[in-house]
C-alpha cells in the first residue's frame, strides 16, 4: 500500500536570500547529491539564487523545499522552516536533518562502485593474461 503524497499548505521552494540558517544550508547543499531516504535513488539538490554556485540543469536536480515549522531552521526574519527534498521517484520527503548522512552514504557507495569496477578490470586483465600466456607460471597446472 503506497502513501499518497500531500503538500503542506505553506510549502514552498527554498531560495538563497531567505537568510540566516536557511541561507547557509542552501548554500552548503546546493549541487550535492544524496541517496533518497525512501528508495535510495541519487538526488541532487538545487537552491534558487545561490550566489557564486555552480549552475545546475533543472531536469537533473530537485529543489530544496520547506514550510513553516516550530522545529525548523531560522530565516532572516526569525521564522522557522522545516526543510526537505521530495523524491520524484518514490515521493518520499527526506528531511534536511537526514541529508548530510545520506550525502556521505552516496559518496561511500560511489567509491565502492568505482573500486569494484577497477577490481573487475584488473581481474579481467589477469584472466586474459593467463588464457594467452604460455609461460610455466601461468599454465593451468600451476593455478590453484
Amino acid at each position: 500500500m503506497s502513501t499518497r503524497y500531500t503538500t503542506h499548505p505553506d510549502e514552498m521552494e527554498v531560495h538563497y536570500n531567505m537568510g540566516s540558517d536557511v541561507e547557509i544550508i542552501g548554500y552548503n547543499h546546493h549541487g550535492k547529491t544524496f541517496l533518497c531516504g525512501g528508495c535510495e535513488t541519487p538526488i541532487t539538490i538545487s537552491v534558487r539564487g545561490v550566489k557564486n554556485g555552480q549552475l545546475l540543469h533543472p531536469s537533473k536536480t530537485v529543489p530544496l523545499k520547506g514550510y513553516p515549522h516550530t522545529g525548523g531552521f531560522h530565516d532572516s526574519n526569525g521564522k522557522k522552516w522545516w526543510l526537505f527534498v521530495h523524491c520524484p521517484k518514490c515521493e518520499y520527503d527526506t528531511a534536511m536533518l537526514k541529508i548530510p548522512l545520506l550525502e556521505k552514504k552516496f559518496e561511500h557507495k560511489s567509491k565502492l562502485e568505482l573500486e569494484e569496477r577497477e577490481f573487475d578490470g584488473i581481474l579481467g586483465d589477469v584472466q586474459n593474461h593467463i588464457e594467452n600466456c604460455s609461460c610455466p607460471y601461468c599454465s593451468e597446472s600451476n593455478i590453484p
